[in-house]
Protein backbone atom coordinates (compact mmCIF):
# COMPACT_ATOMS: atom_id res chain seq x y z
CA UNK A 1 0.00 0.00 0.00
CA UNK A 2 1.32 3.40 -1.32
CA UNK A 3 1.85 5.67 2.00
CA UNK A 4 3.27 8.95 0.04
CA UNK A 5 4.45 10.26 -3.15
CA UNK A 6 7.11 12.89 -4.26
CA UNK A 7 8.36 14.30 -7.32
CA UNK A 8 11.73 15.81 -8.34
CA UNK A 9 13.54 17.10 -11.71
CA UNK A 10 16.20 18.70 -13.19
CA UNK A 11 16.73 22.64 -12.86
CA UNK A 12 16.69 23.79 -16.51
CA UNK A 13 19.23 26.53 -15.82
CA UNK A 14 21.61 24.56 -14.26
CA UNK A 15 21.39 20.50 -15.29
CA UNK A 16 23.39 19.87 -12.26
CA UNK A 17 20.29 21.47 -9.32
CA UNK A 18 18.06 19.01 -8.91
CA UNK A 19 14.64 20.26 -7.76
CA UNK A 20 12.35 18.70 -5.23
CA UNK A 21 8.69 19.33 -6.06
CA UNK A 22 6.63 17.45 -4.30
CA UNK A 23 6.67 15.20 -0.53
CA UNK A 24 3.24 14.43 0.64
CA UNK A 25 2.34 11.49 3.23
CA UNK A 26 -1.06 10.52 3.33
CA UNK A 27 -2.77 12.48 6.06
CA UNK A 28 -3.61 9.48 8.16
CA UNK A 29 -0.47 8.10 7.77
CA UNK A 30 1.65 11.71 8.69
CA UNK A 31 3.49 12.36 12.07
CA UNK A 32 5.03 8.98 11.83
CA UNK A 33 8.49 9.70 10.66
CA UNK A 34 7.80 8.35 6.94
CA UNK A 35 8.49 11.93 4.93
CA UNK A 36 12.06 11.06 6.10
CA UNK A 37 13.05 8.14 4.15
CA UNK A 38 10.56 9.33 1.23
CA UNK A 39 13.05 12.39 1.01
CA UNK A 40 16.10 10.85 1.49
CA UNK A 41 15.47 8.63 -1.38
CA UNK A 42 14.60 11.38 -3.58
CA UNK A 43 17.89 13.10 -2.58
CA UNK A 44 19.58 9.44 -3.20
CA UNK A 45 17.81 9.37 -6.71
CA UNK A 46 18.58 13.05 -7.78
CA UNK A 47 22.18 12.07 -6.75
CA UNK A 48 22.41 8.86 -8.91
CA UNK A 49 20.68 11.19 -11.95
CA UNK A 50 23.98 13.10 -11.85
CA UNK A 51 22.99 16.30 -9.60
CA UNK A 52 25.49 17.26 -7.17
CA UNK A 53 23.09 19.75 -5.38
CA UNK A 54 19.08 20.02 -4.41
CA UNK A 55 16.68 22.65 -3.30
CA UNK A 56 13.09 22.95 -3.08
CA UNK A 57 10.94 26.00 -2.04
CA UNK A 58 7.95 25.55 1.04
CA UNK A 59 6.28 28.31 3.27
CA UNK A 60 8.40 29.39 6.50
CA UNK A 61 4.45 28.23 7.71
CA UNK A 62 5.27 24.33 7.25
CA UNK A 63 7.30 24.28 10.28
CA UNK A 64 7.25 20.07 10.46
CA UNK A 65 8.43 20.26 7.33
CA UNK A 66 11.06 22.68 7.58
CA UNK A 67 12.60 21.20 10.15
CA UNK A 68 12.94 17.42 8.36
CA UNK A 69 14.59 19.45 5.36
CA UNK A 70 17.04 21.07 7.71
CA UNK A 71 17.90 17.54 8.91
CA UNK A 72 18.36 16.45 5.50
CA UNK A 73 20.58 19.00 5.17
CA UNK A 74 18.90 21.89 3.10
CA UNK A 75 19.21 25.66 4.26
CA UNK A 76 16.85 28.09 4.02
CA UNK A 77 17.64 30.99 1.27
CA UNK A 78 17.62 34.33 3.22
CA UNK A 79 18.64 37.04 0.27
CA UNK A 80 16.39 39.87 -0.11
CA UNK A 81 14.82 41.50 3.07
CA UNK A 82 11.39 39.84 2.29
CA UNK A 83 13.14 36.50 3.31
CA UNK A 84 14.91 37.31 5.94
CA UNK A 85 11.81 38.66 7.39
CA UNK A 86 9.93 35.73 7.09
CA UNK A 87 12.40 33.56 8.52
CA UNK A 88 12.68 36.00 11.37
CA UNK A 89 9.37 35.50 11.87
CA UNK A 90 9.63 31.97 11.46
CA UNK A 91 12.07 32.32 14.57
CA UNK A 92 9.08 33.75 16.77
CA UNK A 93 6.60 31.31 15.89
CA UNK A 94 8.71 28.47 16.87
CA UNK A 95 10.36 30.03 20.25
CA UNK A 96 8.95 26.93 22.16
CA UNK A 97 9.17 24.18 19.31
CA UNK A 98 12.39 21.78 20.43
CA UNK A 99 12.16 19.94 16.99
CA UNK A 100 13.21 24.10 15.28
CA UNK A 101 16.01 24.69 17.73
CA UNK A 102 18.90 23.63 15.38
CA UNK A 103 16.97 25.34 12.46
CA UNK A 104 16.41 28.75 14.94
CA UNK A 105 19.91 28.51 16.18
CA UNK A 106 21.30 28.50 12.54
CA UNK A 107 18.83 31.18 11.33
CA UNK A 108 19.99 33.16 14.58
CA UNK A 109 23.63 33.15 13.50
CA UNK A 110 22.62 33.76 9.85
CA UNK A 111 21.16 36.87 11.14
CA UNK A 112 24.05 37.94 13.72
CA UNK A 113 26.42 37.74 10.86
CA UNK A 114 23.90 39.77 8.52
CA UNK A 115 23.67 42.36 10.83
CA UNK A 116 27.11 42.33 11.81
CA UNK A 117 28.36 42.28 8.55
CA UNK A 118 26.20 45.80 7.70
CA UNK A 119 27.36 47.65 10.86
CA UNK A 120 31.24 46.86 9.05
CA UNK A 121 29.97 49.04 6.11
CA UNK A 122 31.52 52.40 5.68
Amino acid sequence: MPVGTATAWFHPEDPALGRVHWVAILPELQGRGLAKPLLAQVCRRLRELGHTRAYLTTSTLRVPAICLYFTLGFRPDCAGEARRRDWRDFLGRTANEPRAKPLRDHLAQLDDATHNQSRKQP
